[in-house]
């Protein structure tokens, strides 16, 4: 894993103006999932930090309904192969969150 990379991504992700909140999130959950810099646990460890910045901006939870987890293997696998996080993204907004964003864009 390169950290500054990383980093890097992380800093520019953060402060993308262009991107709510709950997009930042997911996009990050993704991000951890696909890189895997974890030893172990990954998809767990990327949704603690997404539903962290998730709770921090007062937008709810990234929840995947358990009745909807071989679609979610499947896209996050697509995912993987492709590296096009669109549908994935488009997905998780439609089914995987809870609550409501409660900051809007001016």
């Amino acid at each position: 894993m390169n950290e500054q990379a990383e980093e890097s991504y992380l800093q520019q992700l953060l402060v993308d103006a262009k991107k709510s909140a709950t997009e930042k999130s997911i996009e990050l959950m993704y991000h951890l999932m696909c890189n895997q810099i974890f030893w172990d646990g990954n998809k767990r460890t990327a949704t603690l930090i997404a539903n962290k910045y998730m709770i921090d901006n007062g937008i709810g939870l990234i929840n995947i309904p358990l009745d909807y987890w071989a679609e979610w293997n499947q896209l996050i696998a697509d995912y993987y192969y492709d590296n096009d996080m669109c549908k994935l993204k488009e997905w998780t907004y439609k089914v995987g969150i809870q609550g409501i964003d409660t900051y809007q864009r001016k």
